[in-house]
């Protein structure tokens, strides 16, 4: 199997085709999700201009996980709570 076909994504049924996505399907995706609302104190619009991102960067960044390997554990350096224990 292709090391691309082995990767995580989000799925197709939810994102749809990215090659005809716009910014306001992102939007609605991402306020679907919930993600609008993590952090209603915090302007992420603002944010995301300041760093000249759109809606459709922030979802393809959240979708795209990346190659975890074989220990994509808890004890992963991936995980959230490694780094602050280790570090």
């Amino acid at each position: 199997t292709p090391h691309s076909e082995c990767m995580p994504t989000c799925p197709e049924g939810i994102v749809g085709d990215w090659d005809s996505m716009d910014h306001s399907t992102a939007y609605s995706i991402l306020d679907d999700a919930g993600i609008i609302a993590l952090n209603p104190s915090t302007n992420l619009q603002t944010l995301m201009n300041n760093d000249q991102l759109g809606w459709r960067d922030l979802l393809e960044e959240l979708c795209h996980i990346g190659s975890p390997g074989d220990m994509f554990t808890s004890a992963a350096p991936q995980d959230p709570t490694f780094w602050p224990l280790h570090g």
